[in-house]
């Protein structure tokens, strides 16, 4: 897939984006290795936790000329030892037939399904977040830096978010129906600001560069021995990132995220 660095990250100071993670169950091993190894879990879409998560509208239509070249392509691929005779008098015996318009719809997402995503955050204090993805602010919050220089994290893409399903058209390249599939989410969770890293050949575990996980941030309720252990987890890293805890705002419904001692 063609990764475009996303604008909005050249106006981010320092050019950080985050990740919320619990540290209960699976997910600890997962966070520890973060810290160890520099390695975090690319999830397949079947994983996520919204059944709207990448759905499109696939749109079917076009001209005879367009689904010919269309056919012709798909043809050589999936038929390679038909002749060019043989090919031309099959895609013409498909378009007479008119059943390439009863095409599954499910096609234009079945790539995305397979690819493997990394979900980040453009902010590290949202009251929901840390409820929803850090166990009710037991967690922690990660922060990986994503300057101009940062391969790995700088190539996250900004989710966009809608009211109705994105449309993508047939003849577009799978690796942008992928791509619209992928970075389409509901208005509904517009909040979370989120940018994602595709990885085409599917979900697993890849390694980053140490030096990117510049910062943890502890949850307002998290337990003094998680403290602990996260503390220790960071200052093991020969790339110490700096170490900050979130606290309840005492006059409304927010978190301050302040260094922690």
């Amino acid at each position: 897939i063609t990764v475009r660095v996303p604008k909005a990250l050249d106006a981010m100071d320092p050019g950080i984006l985050y990740k919320y993670r619990s540290l209960a169950g699976i997910d600890r091993d997962r966070v520890m290795e973060t810290f160890s190894n520099s390695s975090v879990y690319f999830s397949s879409p079947d994983q996520f936790n919204d059944p709207f998560d990448c759905k499109v509208e696939l749109l079917l239509d076009g001209t005879e000329e367009e689904w010919k070249q269309y056919i012709g392509e798909k043809l050589k691929i999936y038929r390679p030892s038909l002749s060019p005779a043989d090919r031309l008098a099959e895609m013409n015996r498909i378009i007479r037939s008119g059943n390439y318009k009863k095409l599954d719809p499910t096609i234009s997402t079945r790539a995305a399904k397979e690819a493997g995503v990394y979900c980040v955050s453009a902010v590290n204090d949202d009251i929901l977040m840390w409820s929803h993805y850090a166990n009710a602010h037991r967690g922690i919050c990660i922060g990986f830096r994503a300057k101009v220089q940062d391969y790995f994290f700088r190539r996250s893409q900004e989710v966009k978010y809608f009211e109705t399903y994105p449309s993508t058209r047939i003849f577009d390249s799978d690796e942008k129906r992928m791509e619209t599939a992928l970075l389409a989410k509901s208005a509904h969770w517009s909040y979370e600001k989120e940018y994602r890293i595709i990885e085409p050949h599917g979900s697993g575990v890849h390694q980053f560069p140490e030096e990117l996980l510049v910062e943890v941030i502890l949850g307002c309720q998290i337990s003094d021995d998680d403290k602990k252990t996260v503390i220790e987890w960071a200052h093991k890293c020969l790339h110490r990132p700096r170490v900050f805890i979130a606290r309840k705002k005492s006059r409304e419904f927010g978190l301050s995220i302040e260094e922690a001692l």
